[in-house]
């Protein structure tokens, strides 16, 4: 994943508190993923670690229907996840933002071709 593409020319969508940038790509049913927290937000290692957990358990659990399409379209995709807060979310606001960004993602790739 080349990731200066990824935040210059990918499309960019919000669902508070995740910024997602994401990119397609010819790599058929591969999916590249990225989570960024910034510093200036979380000060401590450990607040910035969980963000991270939450992310990948939250994408992990809402994954499959982003496969479905990708597997159909033999398309891949790259994704970024940008924590735009600076609170500490819990596992069901993180788990509603991020399933509802990659709703919305498969449904704009379902959209392009």
């Amino acid at each position: 994943m080349k990731i200066s593409p990824l935040f210059s020319k990918g499309k960019r969508l919000f669902a508070y508190p995740i910024l997602l940038f994401y990119q397609q790509t010819d790599c058929a049913g591969e999916v590249a993923i990225l989570c960024s927290v910034a510093k200036k937000r979380f000060h401590h290692a450990v607040d910035r670690n969980r963000v991270k957990r939450l992310i990948r358990e939250s994408f992990r659990l809402n994954r499959p229907q982003l496969d479905a399409v990708l597997k159909e379209k033999k398309i891949g995709v790259n994704l970024a996840f940008v924590m735009a807060h600076d609170r500490l979310p819990d596992f069901e606001s993180m788990n509603g933002a991020i399933g509802k960004l990659l709703h919305d993602v498969t449904k704009n790739l379902q959209d392009e071709q």
